[in-house]
């Protein structure tokens, strides 16, 4: 119950700069600005879905390679743990929504580069959680041989 009223929190929010954003990008007078603004915004939702989209496919498959190792009775549960670990994170970033928060027509480049970077770096630490999942995979083939 209180998770379903928290998304709904983070949901209204996030509709509220959303609309916040809408609203100062009707300010901007450089019409190629704006056109910018207008891409890189669009861009970043579809970036984050296919990165996680991928990473998600990745753990699929891990899966499997996890799930074939234990019936050869191979122990798992390191590599279950990771799994398990990058999975959450995966889920929990494709949820997230990246919206660019301008405060003036003259800082557009550091408002937007800000944003950009912070989905870079979440990008990057999900994907060191998918590496080190695949990682304890390849420790658990070693040490079944």
């Amino acid at each position: 119950e209180d998770r379903k009223e928290n998304l709904q929190i983070k949901k209204e929010k996030i509709k509220a700069k959303k609309q916040e954003f809408l609203q100062k990008k009707e300010t901007i007078k450089d019409a190629k600005k704006k056109a910018t603004v207008e891409r890189i915004d669009g861009k970043i939702t579809v970036i984050n879905k296919k990165r996680t989209d991928q990473m998600a496919e990745h753990l699929r498959k891990m899966t499997i390679i996890l799930n074939k190792l234990r019936d050869r009775g191979i122990d798992t549960a390191a590599a279950q743990t990771a799994i398990t670990a990058a999975q959450t994170a995966v889920n929990s970033q494709a949820a997230k929504e990246y919206v660019l928060t301008l405060s003036t027509e003259n800082k557009l480049k550091a408002d937007v580069g800000g944003t950009v970077k912070q989905l870079e770096q979440d990008l990057k630490t999900v994907n060191k959680l998918v590496i080190a999942a695949k990682q304890s995979i390849a420790d658990a083939i070693k040490n079944a041989k």
